[in-house]
């Protein structure tokens, strides 16, 4: 999030460092309870022991959005179970796979951030847990059909 050049003064890095945790803090503020009230999408003819399912997954979802690192092997892991169980037992219950649901989750989330204007693009992007800004405004256009900065304009206008 910043370069400093060497030789650098502690207190500058110090001034920096600070400043950084300051930016997150109010993200993470900003963002606090803007998410969607559940990002599983659940099929009708979900049974309530598949819906309780659903609902732990989005809670998993919704605990770890801003990790980047997080799989399905992480979500399966989370919930108890091996990542082909998992997918077992959504077969039928989702509309998608669970990489599809992770992403919509994350993009969802996005927008909604985006909607409540809650930072910068890629403070967002970072914020749910993509890795590169690059691949979160290509994922958001095929979902959306505008970049992320043009979808905060239209939501703004």
């Amino acid at each position: 999030d910043d370069y400093l050049t060497k030789p650098f003064a502690p207190s500058e890095l110090r001034a920096r460092v600070d400043a950084l945790i300051a930016s997150r803090k109010r993200l993470r503020e900003r963002w606090q309870g803007t998410a969607s009230e559940s990002p599983v999408p659940v099929l009708a003819s979900a049974t309530p022991e598949q819906r309780d399912l659903a609902a732990e997954l989005a809670m998993v979802i919704e605990d770890r959005m801003d990790d980047e690192t997080l799989t399905v092997d992480d979500l399966a892991e989370a919930l108890g179970m091996s990542r082909s169980t998992l997918y077992r037992r959504l077969e039928g219950v989702l509309e998608g796979t669970p990489v599809d649901l992770l992403r919509e989750a994350r993009l969802g989330r996005a927008a909604a951030l985006l909607d409540a204007d809650a930072g910068t693009v890629s403070e967002i992007a970072y914020a749910v847990g993509f890795k590169s800004v690059s691949h979160f405004g290509e994922r958001f256009r095929e979902r959306y059909g505008v970049a992320p900065s043009a979808y905060r304009e239209r939501a703004n206008a």
